[in-house]
């Protein structure tokens, strides 16, 4: 079947960030007006100490929205009747510089997020009957990341582990797709003006 649908966002966006000595803080706000879901602000506090020259520790609490994009609703598997997500993250962590080339961190993170847009096949992949996107009612992911950098004269090179729990909290199984544990390398290099 075809669809003919417009979809609209607009978004205003404001931040703004204050330094006391030692302390940092950080606060934005966004108001998203989506003409499929309505009006929704959504937020982020931080604050951040430095414990010394090298070593900083932080907290943050954030808010989210996202509304279900066009592949959601009407690519494969899509659904048009599905909500919008709306999710809470919190966030400490710790972050260490023993020499300018090296920076380590760590941080441990919850997110909760209603209504999560998640694919779901009900008998499995392999089998006739097609899957189609449909919303969680509540999930919930907490984990850890750890993240070496590495600077260079031109090389940048980031590693970054991730072990983390995302659960489905209505049924306290994994959630599909999602990994329990990831590892990503990235690498830059700077020419000049590039």
């Amino acid at each position: 079947s075809a669809f003919h649908v417009t979809t609209d966002q607009e978004a205003v966006y404001v931040q703004d960030q204050w330094s006391f000595g030692r302390y940092r803080v950080l606060a934005a706000l966004r108001h998203t007006d989506d003409k499929s879901f309505g009006g929704h602000s959504t937020g982020e506090l931080a604050f951040g100490y430095e414990i010394g020259p090298r070593a900083r520790v932080h907290a943050s609490f954030a808010t989210g929205f996202r509304a279900p994009d066009a592949t959601d609703r009407f690519g494969p598997g899509g659904n048009p009747d599905l909500e919008p997500e709306r999710s809470r993250n919190a966030e400490v962590g710790w972050r260490f510089r023993p020499t300018p080339e090296h920076t380590f961190s760590l941080a441990a993170f919850n997110n909760d997020i209603d209504n999560l847009i998640t694919f779901v096949d009900p008998d499995g992949f392999e089998n006739p009957l097609p899957g189609r996107n449909e919303n969680l009612e509540e999930a919930r992911v907490r984990g850890l990341e750890a993240t070496h950098t590495w600077t260079g004269t031109r090389w940048i090179v980031e590693t970054s582990i991730v072990a983390q729990s995302p659960e489905n909290r209505a049924t306290g199984r994994t959630l599909p797709r999602r990994a329990r544990r990831h590892l990503s390398l990235r690498g830059s290099y700077r020419t000049g003006p590039l």
